[in-house]
């Protein structure tokens, strides 16, 4: 039987191992993916204990990551440069959601309207002049094109495809959105094995072995009820940001939901079997009291009747005597 220890270890592999893709994709190194976990672990190891009201020093947090005292001091003396580290919302995300929500920017029927690039009245050029960031006309448009975003239309129109652009490619908004992204799924998760009172969402639909066709068909028909979720998230977010926008409250939070499709290679049969909490499941055996045993009846005297060793040790003690 696997120990706690054990299955998160296996966890902790399989999270790694996406993670490593990436890191040596970018040119980081084994060494370099060493040094990061040991800093992480020292911080994290230091708030841990400070959280639980405990004095963080150097012996503890060493105690805890198995490091010197040495290397912790190093550590903790150094700045943390992830502390504060988030993602600005993406010029090209505020021209769409800009689009997708202002009213001078919809058609009747409450969709995004095709727009002229250039133009005096509601234009795409006076849409990023707003809200793009000073990022000119052209390269907002290119921006988009190459996003999958927009559909450029004959006349110098301009048509919005999706009010939620997917970053493809290791560039460096796609890299720290595995960051931020990543952290908040994980956080969820572990989150939930320490209050169970109250755990935080987190649901899958998942196909284990699902024909190609099928997921094919399955991903555009979910990325399109994934996108009008996230719209109708957005729209209660917001209005709950102007009804609490006059209130100055300590403890702000920030909150949010998150949705993914994921897909891989099913795995093979072999790898199946494994209970909720990643032990594998063992067959019921049946008791054997109660069933009854199967018993072979001989007839008296028979040659292969066996007999208890005391009694064939009698029976040869008395032909001896006859004897």
């Amino acid at each position: 039987m696997s120990s706690i220890k054990d299955t998160t270890i296996v966890a902790l592999s399989q999270i790694l191992d996406p993670l490593l893709d990436i890191a040596f994709r970018a040119g980081i190194s084994a060494r370099e993916v060493n040094r990061i976990v040991r800093e992480r672990a020292v911080r994290v190891s230091a708030l841990r204990l400070k959280g639980k009201s405990e004095r963080g020093s150097k012996s503890r947090v060493a105690i805890e990551t198995g490091l010197t005292r040495t290397e912790v001091g190093r550590i903790l003396r150094s700045t943390d440069s992830s502390r504060g580290a988030t993602i600005p919302q993406q010029p090209s995300r505020r021209v769409l959601e800009a689009w997708y929500d202002s009213p001078q920017y919809l058609s009747p029927n409450g969709e995004p309207a095709v727009l002229p690039i250039f133009g005096a009245g509601c234009s795409f050029a006076r849409l990023v002049a707003k809200h793009g960031g000073g990022i000119p006309v052209r390269a907002m448009l290119d921006e988009l094109l190459n996003l999958r975003a927009v559909e450029l239309l004959p006349e110098q129109r301009v048509r919005a495809k999706t009010r939620i652009p997917i970053e493809v490619g290791l560039t460096k908004t796609a890299l720290a959105s595995i960051g931020q992204r990543g952290r908040d799924l994980l956080n969820t998760l572990v989150a939930n094995t320490r209050d169970q009172d109250h755990p935080r969402f987190e649901a899958t639909a998942c196909l284990e072995a699902a024909d190609p066709q099928l997921a094919s068909a399955a991903r555009r028909e979910l990325e399109a009820q994934g996108s009008a979720f996230i719209d109708a998230a957005n729209a209660i977010l917001e209005s709950g940001r102007h009804a609490y926008r006059n209130r100055r409250s300590a403890g702000a939070r920030r909150i949010g939901i998150g949705v993914f499709y994921f897909e891989d290679e099913a795995l093979p049969p072999e790898t199946g079997g494994l209970t909720s909490n990643g032990q594998r499941r063992h067959n019921l055996k049946r008791s054997a009291v109660g069933r009854g045993r199967r018993s072979t009846v001989r007839k008296p005297g028979s040659s292969d009747q066996k007999q208890p060793n005391h009694a064939r040790n009698t029976v040869g003690r008395a032909a001896k005597d006859r004897e």
